[in-house]
């Protein structure tokens, strides 16, 4: 396979999750008083953070509640969008990201 970079993008993606909350439940309780329990923030977030990488071309990072489909899409349309040089083309990018 012979890549050719002057007409193709060569790029890594990573992607990472943080939360404030841990998937499993506990209780924690004072271990001076035991009737006691602690209270625990009950603001709950989560955000991920998805990063291109670009070698031959820009890079970028985005932030998402979550990674499904839809939001995945979103943010390769981001990153074809601030990659590509044809104006109609970033505009009809534009217009589909709205």
């Amino acid at each position: 396979m012979n890549l050719n970079l002057d007409n193709e993008y060569l790029c890594f993606l990573d992607s990472s999750s943080v939360q404030n909350i841990p998937n499993s439940q506990r209780i924690i309780m004072d271990p001076c008083d035991p009737p006691k329990r602690i209270i625990k923030n009950g603001q709950k977030f989560k955000t991920n953070g998805t990063g291109i990488q670009g070698v031959n071309c820009n890079s970028c990072v985005l932030f998402t509640p979550s990674t499904r489909a839809d939001e995945f899409a979103l943010i390769l349309t981001q990153f074809r969008m601030i990659n590509v040089e044809n104006i109609k083309a970033q505009n009809l990018l534009k217009k589909s990201n709205d």
